[in-house]
């Protein structure tokens, strides 16, 4: 299995976690950016809201910080 696949299987993995996890009714995407850095794009602003106000959580063995993103802002 190349890095690749794993990448996109990790994707698939936090997507479906999210979407169980904090009881996502209308979905979210996940977008691979530089290094550990992902993209959760959420379908519906208020859940997205409501995921950014419980703050921290783990995936895994892994720590996520959300943060709001915007395009004003950028990317590195």
């Amino acid at each position: 299995m190349g890095w690749r696949s794993v990448v996109e299987m990790e994707m698939v993995s936090v997507r479906k976690w999210g979407e169980c996890n904090w009881n996502l009714k209308k979905g979210m995407k996940v977008l691979k950016l530089g290094g550990p850095f992902m993209l959760l794009e959420f379908e519906d602003e208020e859940e997205a809201e409501r995921v950014l106000k419980r703050g921290t959580c783990r995936f895994k063995d892994k720590v996520l910080q959300l943060e709001r993103w915007s395009e004003e802002a950028g990317c590195l």
